[in-house]
């Protein structure tokens, strides 16, 4: 039920001359009992907030009509979601809507910026709501809609005109390579190219310099196949980002190792340039030094010292193929084992000692 803005009276003061409540005739949004009040409003604030409602298109007077169908569909519809006050409002990080999250004090003007004017002192509480809280703010997020839409497209339009040039241009140096038939190319962005061919096309094992581009790619270097990356091969970009593993239409498309930095290494399986899962490396990579360390130690001199030093010279001369113990003192102390012996023993002497 409407209200009196000033008082909060539900019938009109006058019943006589007035049967309803009076209603502001520019903007329709506000209720009055009389006169009285309503001049007491306009010059106390609604004179600067009052506003005509919003243009909107001129709708035929049938509502069935297949024009008026046609234009409804065709405006824009705001998105929008409920808020935790319950109320509607347009997608944003607020928890409530515009209303209820605007905590500042009532004026009868509020500060804003407005683009082409600057900064004013004359702007409604609520211009900075959006669409869904303020209708009058529908106009201006249709523009909004509407630039932001023609930068896209002239955006879009800007980078396919590039990559149409950049094509053309690859399709020349293709032809001029395939002419000269040589395992080097140099292309007209830079880039150079040595390795296997086919009809003038990247094809087989090769490598690629790159020339400094928005990309950042360095090199790449491995299998090639009608112009892309496939099969196995390592690329290069700069900040030491790197991958090392199978490749698909120039996709890291497999398994592979990619190193962001020194901290964020993945490896496992990649589909289509994405991480898919991690695979943990095989048992005979992560012991392979080391078990060619044991196997050292278990052959030949290096074993030979490593039981004389832990066992003594009865073992040493054992696994020296029954060497005499004096032969095996020399040998070690030529080797520098036997002093290394004698350090160690005056330590723990030492030790003892202090013990």
């Amino acid at each position: 039920m409407p209200r009196c803005e000033v008082c909060g009276a539900s019938k009109p003061e006058n019943p006589a001359k007035h049967q309803a409540l009076l209603r502001c005739t520019r903007c329709r949004s506000v209720f009055y009992c009389g006169v009285g009040c309503q001049k007491a409003d306009w010059k106390a604030a609604h004179k600067i907030v009052c506003g005509k409602p919003p243009s909107s298109p001129v709708l035929p007077l049938k509502p069935n009509s297949t024009s008026t169908l046609s234009l409804l569909t065709s405006l824009p519809t705001p998105p929008k979601e409920t808020k935790s006050c319950g109320h509607l409002c347009s997608p944003n990080n607020l928890p409530a809507c515009c209303a209820c999250s605007d905590t500042r004090p009532i004026l009868p003007s509020y500060p804003s910026y407005v683009d082409g004017v600057g900064h004013t002192e004359t702007a409604a509480r609520d211009d900075h709501y959006c669409p869904i809280c303020n209708t009058k703010n529908y106009d201006r997020w249709v523009r909004k809609v509407a630039e932001e839409t023609r930068l896209k497209k002239l955006a879009d339009d800007a980078r396919k005109a590039e990559q149409d040039r950049a094509a053309q241009l690859a399709e020349r140096d293709r032809i001029k390579a395939a002419a000269l038939g040589s395992s080097t190319i140099n292309y007209s962005n830079g880039d150079v190219y040595v390795g296997e061919t086919l009809d003038g096309e990247r094809h087989g094992q090769g490598r690629m310099d790159y020339a400094l581009s928005d990309e950042d790619v360095i090199y790449y270097e491995g299998g090639w196949a009608n112009g892309k990356h496939s099969g196995r091969g390592k690329k290069q970009w700069l900040d030491d980002l790197w991958y090392e593993g199978e490749w698909r239409d120039n996709m890291m498309h497999g398994v592979g190792t990619c190193h962001m930095n020194a901290v964020d290494v993945m490896h496992g399986h990649f589909e289509f340039d994405e991480f898919c899962y991690a695979i943990e490396p095989e048992e005979g990579e992560e012991q392979g030094e080391e078990g060619g360390e044991g196997e050292g130690e278990g052959e030949g001199e290096e074993a030979g010292e490593g039981e004389g030093e832990e066992e003594g010279g009865e073992e040493g001369e054992e696994e020296g193929g029954g060497e005499s113990l004096s032969a095996a003192w020399e040998r070690m102390s030529q080797s520098g084992t036997a002093k290394r012996l004698a350090v160690a023993y005056t330590q723990r002497e030492s030790a003892a000692q202090r013990l």
